[in-house]
């Protein structure tokens, strides 16, 4: 039994790092710019994508397929926020929210007209190489996926903290502009933050993509789960996203190791509602305020 329950807890840790990573980004870009970013499932998508093109089609190896997917989702992010986000700033929360939406059936139907409906499979050797840690059995692109999400949650957090470019992301934050007025590029401060959110989303993509194939509406599931995320670690809190986001992970797998697998993802839904009524705030305090 004991053994098991660990398995299951290292199962919903790898993961919860991930809807982490997707949830951060999310969370980034609201606390900075005020904008629900709809669009953060289908960068998740093109992440996985961006993965299949570059080891797959281009032949170039997993691991150049990691930072391909970054830059490559970035870049596309970057247009988006300059296209659809920057003309429609100031005028709420609602209006940004729509404009993303857009923003993700456009991408995600790009997708289905290059790529077809049909899932596509990403799978490396590291994929089904086991590792056994104290007699729980993860496989090397799991333990990968866990210390790369919580390396660069936990980086992440100390360049808005610490950064050069974080401290101008944390002036926009409280009154952009002040800001403005002291010489921070505010235009460029949100190109940044819309491109680091898209770019984490795209690398829990590019993660997942060994372990799941990858099809176009891939990021719809993602993004409930990141919302999921937010509402219980607090939203602008980018370490309540990550905690938030391993507490998920682990609720749903020792829900569905031990309760029923049918109703695994029911377990986030009514955490959130609990966490709602208990406590809006979230259940973590602002460590980080994006």
């Amino acid at each position: 039994m004991t053994t098991l329950f660990l398995q299951q807890v290292a199962n919903g840790l790898v993961q919860g790092s991930v809807y982490a990573l997707i949830a951060i980004g999310l969370t980034l870009i609201f606390g900075i710019m005020r904008v629900i970013n709809v669009a953060q499932g289908a960068f998740y998508m093109l992440g996985g994508f961006a993965t299949y093109v570059v080891f797959k089609r281009m032949d170039w190896g997993y691991p150049l397929s990691l930072p391909a997917a970054l830059v490559v989702v970035a870049a596309i992010a970057i247009v988006c926020e300059r296209l659809a986000v920057r003309p429609l700033r100031g005028r709420g929360e609602v209006v940004s929210l729509l404009a993303t939406s857009g923003v993700a059936v456009v991408l995600e139907n790009l997708i289905h007209l290059i790529f077809g409906p049909t899932p596509l499979n990403v799978r490396t050797p590291a994929a089904y190489a086991p590792v056994v840690l104290g007699g729980v059995f993860l496989t090397q692109q799991k333990l990968f996926v866990l210390l790369m999400a919580c390396g660069l949650s936990v980086a992440v957090a100390l360049f808005v903290r610490h950064g050069r470019w974080g401290r101008a992301i944390r002036a926009v934050a409280r009154d952009h502009e002040t800001a403005a007025l002291m010489g921070v590029n505010v235009d460029a401060t949100y190109a940044l933050v819309f491109a680091l959110g898209g770019a984490l989303a795209a690398l829990a993509g590019a993660l997942l993509a060994p372990l799941y194939d990858v099809e176009p509406l891939m990021g719809n599931f993602m993004l409930i789960k990141a919302f999921i995320v937010i509402v219980m670690g607090g939203m602008g809190n980018i370490m309540g996203a990550f905690g938030g986001g391993l507490l998920l992970g682990v609720a749903e797998s020792l829900g569905g190791g031990f309760i029923s697998i049918d109703y695994k993802d029911s377990f986030g839904l009514i955490m959130m509602i609990g966490v709602l009524l208990w406590r809006p705030e979230g259940l973590f305090r602002r460590v980080v305020r994006a």
